[in-house]
């Protein structure tokens, strides 16, 4: 009974799990979960689409152009007054929304801008015994 409540249990820890790291533009592929860090012009230009002092975005790249990314939404990020160095996140219903690509925080001057993308989570079942 045990390693059933175990298997049950496990995906839940799991699923929720994941750490982002950067990939180049080119890589982000359709369905690929995605973090986009705006800059701060970026960020006051989508005001009337993400609201006030989004600092990223999260979702499911849709498609990738040479002018913008189309993400299926998952959350915003958002500068909090308090603690400007600390984010409160907003929930999205999954929602269409373009990012034009000079809205996306380049990692360093004259580089290629970097996306950070989250690794499919794995579970692994637990058999039962």
């Amino acid at each position: 009974m045990r390693h059933r409540i175990a298997a049950l249990v496990f995906p839940l820890f799991v699923g929720g799990c994941y750490r982002y790291s950067a990939i180049e533009p080119k890589a982000a592929a359709p369905a690929t979960d995605v973090r986009l860090n705006l800059t701060p012009a970026g960020s006051a230009a989508l005001v009337s689409t993400l609201g006030v002092s989004t600092a990223a975005v999260e979702g499911k790249v849709v498609r990738v152009t040479e002018s913008d990314y189309v993400l299926t939404m998952s959350s915003t990020l958002k500068r909090t007054d308090e603690d400007p160095g600390s984010m409160t996140r907003t929930v999205w219903a999954g929602e269409s929304v373009s990012i034009p690509r000079s809205a996306v925080a380049c990692s360093r001057p004259n580089s290629s801008c970097t996306v950070s993308a989250a690794p499919a989570a794995k579970v692994v079942p637990a058999l039962p015994s």
